[in-house]
């Protein structure tokens, strides 16, 4: 927990980021152990398909998954896992990230990540002071719904808000282009997907 803390705080200090941690991120959880991986897998079962369900076992996560598992930058208090599983007998691909909030060791599924962030943006009373933070930021919300970081994020200032273009790199095994991805960031976290989904 100290070293998850002094690396939030050194990437605070290195963004010009407020070091003010409110009471709802005063704890920290950045390595998968089998308590949290049974948290995780106890949110990510209700909706996971029935061929999944067998896989979704807290001991196969800490196994496989403790990689993938981390602590969020912008979201102090909060580490999220993306895991993806291919379809068996002909059934789609499964992907899910969870959320986890470490104080209260409450995991949720993310199915929107930009309602996701602009709750805890508000919760957290997040400050973007520069186009770099904005950046960074949006790639981390980007991730919570692709379950993969985006290749890169530029993002300019316009009028006291940013516009950020992030672009994702094609999966692997598909023939898709590099897709960018247009937002409008707020300086308080509100963020806004402005290219339509496809």
């Amino acid at each position: 927990m100290i070293a998850a803390r002094a690396i939030a705080v050194a990437i605070a200090a290195a963004l010009a980021l407020p070091l003010a941690f409110p009471a709802s991120a005063q704890a920290e959880c950045d390595h998968l152990t089998r308590p949290i991986a049974a948290r995780l897998v106890a949110a990510m079962r209700p909706s996971a398909p029935a061929w999944v369900r067998p896989m979704l076992v807290p001991a196969q996560l800490v196994q496989y998954e403790a990689g993938n598992f981390h602590a969020m930058v912008f979201f102090l208090g909060y580490s999220s896992l993306s895991i993806e599983r291919l379809g068996i007998r002909g059934a789609a691909p499964y992907a899910a990230t969870v959320v986890l909030h470490c104080r209260g060791m409450r995991a949720q599924v993310i199915t929107d990540p930009y309602a996701w962030a602009n709750a805890r943006a508000r919760e957290l009373h997040l400050a973007l002071g520069n186009a770099e933070q904005a950046a960074g930021y949006t790639a981390e919300v980007v991730a919570l719904g692709t379950g993969r970081r985006p290749e890169g994020a530029v993002a300019t200032r316009q009028a006291g808000r940013f516009h950020v273009t992030v672009n994702m790199a094609p999966r692997q095994g598909t023939s898709s282009a590099t897709q960018q991805i247009e937002f409008d960031v707020g300086r308080d976290g509100s963020i806004v997907r402005t290219t339509p989904a496809p």
